[in-house]
């Protein structure tokens, strides 16, 4: 009985299709966005998150973020690039909370994985504005704050190639994308932009840019007004309006 329903990406409707959903009842719209604080971009040498690159991984370590491929992706760049570190923002989840051991269970680690407490976004954006690579290899998202809060602040995402991160990164013309659970090709995305300056620089303003046009608040207003209006729209043509012996549509609102 919906006239629509609102997906992140089109693939996500799949399920729905089989339960008898119609095609043309879908809509692709951003689910969320963020209005986390755009702060300066500080250089290097300047910056509160150590690390060249400075990565970070925000979220639960719940099994269906796949922390351990993420983790496995920043051992394989830590051999590659001495200089990254890796800083995990992250608050309770299913194993209880960060492992107090993470930072040197692994030899590659040790010294080069920090652990912060998951903090909200207003105090989070202090520390984003000062990294340069996302890590997030989750196997199933709706959306993603945590992307989101990386385009807004200059992060570059390297996260799974699944149909919302798809959406988010505009196909990985903003980020880089990698087949789920291959924590090799994660660890070559971020090696490459770690080796590539230039290249990491110019998908952060990138990134930054597209978040201002199509997934801030702002942007998902706009959308989400256009697909009411298609909707009043066509129920205006398809639709009688009685009103004695006449017929009209519904006031324009």
């Amino acid at each position: 009985r919906m006239a629509c329903v609102l997906f992140t990406h089109p693939a996500q409707a799949r399920p729905w299709f089989t339960a008898g959903l119609r095609r043309e009842q879908v809509r692709v719209v951003i689910e969320t966005s963020t209005r986390i604080p755009r702060l300066p971009r500080p250089r290097v040498a300047d910056r509160t998150l150590l690390g060249d690159p400075a990565c970070v991984l925000v979220g639960r370590l719940h099994p269906v973020k796949d922390p351990l491929t993420a983790l496995t992706a920043f051992a394989l760049l830590a051999e590659a690039v001495p200089s990254a570190r890796l800083h995990v923002f992250s608050g309770s989840d299913v194993f209880g909370g960060p492992p107090p051991a993470l930072g040197c269970s692994v030899p590659v680690w040790a010294g080069r994985v920090v652990l912060h407490d998951y903090t909200k976004s207003r105090y989070l954006a202090a520390f984003l504005s000062a990294a340069d690579l996302l890590l997030q290899a989750s196997r199933r998202e709706w959306s993603s704050l945590s992307v989101l809060e990386a385009l807004a602040t200059g992060v570059v995402p390297v996260v799974t190639d699944i149909p919302a991160l798809r959406a988010l990164t505009d196909d990985g013309r903003v980020g880089r994308l990698v087949p789920v659970g291959d924590a090799r090709a994660m660890a070559d995305a971020a090696i490459a932009l770690a080796v590539h300056r230039a290249d990491l620089e110019r998908l952060s303003l990138a990134g930054r840019a597209d978040f201002d046009a199509r997934l801030s608040f702002r942007a998902l207003a706009r959308e989400i007004a256009s697909v009411y209006g298609e909707v009043v729209a066509d129920l205006a043509a398809s639709r009688r309006w009685p009103s004695g012996n006449r017929t009209r549509r519904p006031p324009a609102s």
